[in-house]
């Protein structure tokens, strides 16, 4: 019997909304051990970016009552 390795290449996504009434920037690396220092705008309403901006999630900006919703691809790894 061979093992052999598997690469899969995924998306995952980081949600944020901003449910109060005045505008944030909030440092979400580190918050799991899979978000990067880069990720790609995938949805945008009340925030400084446009789809498919890079912008970095150590400074992620939202405005009042606003969401931002990124992506980066995640290579998942199979043994």
């Amino acid at each position: 019997r061979v093992l052999t390795d598997h690469v899969s290449l995924a998306h995952r996504y980081l949600v944020a909304i901003n449910f109060g009434d005045d505008s944030t920037i909030t440092n979400f690396v580190g918050s799991h051990a899979t978000i990067p220092g880069e990720a790609v705008v995938t949805l945008v309403h009340g925030a400084p970016y446009a789809v498919e901006d890079e912008i970095d999630p150590s400074s992620l900006e939202i405005g009042a009552h606003g969401a931002v919703v990124v992506s980066w691809d995640y290579v998942a790894k199979e043994l």
